[in-house]
């Protein structure tokens, strides 16, 4: 599916050019693992392909699914969920980065972390 504009709101055609997913979004991501993050007002969450709400639209913002997991952040402090919505990891840092062996690099402000997929620390390293 692939993502159109519709007067001032976003929604998804199928490779026909048929609106499959009504345009009422303020914000339509890119499909990545069956999943798109949208927005309708200010906050962020996830559809599936048949243009369900899947993850209710309540994060500040939202990445895309990476090996399961995604970036959310909340009041400017980054953490992860899963494909349900569960939070793996409770926004706490500065920035994350998910890497695409199921790893994730995260900053917490003072040091860098490494994480694992259940967002366990591996390694942690100062900042220089």
């Amino acid at each position: 599916l692939a993502v159109v504009v519709v007067g001032d709101k976003q929604g998804y055609i199928d490779p026909e050019g048929n609106l499959v997913i009504e345009a009422q979004f303020d914000y339509a991501g890119p499909f990545s693992e069956g999943f798109a993050v949208v927005s309708s007002g200010e906050k962020f969450g996830d559809i599936d392909t048949a243009g369900q709400v899947v993850i209710e639209p309540k994060y500040d913002l939202a990445g895309d699914f990476s090996v399961g997991l995604a970036v959310v952040e909340v009041n400017g402090s980054a953490g992860l969920i899963d494909q349900a919505g569960n939070v793996v990891v409770e926004p706490q840092y500065v920035y994350i980065i998910p890497l695409d062996n199921g790893i994730a690099l995260a900053h917490s402000g003072s040091d860098l972390v490494v994480l694992d997929a259940a967002g366990q620390v591996l390694v942690q390293l100062p900042s220089p």
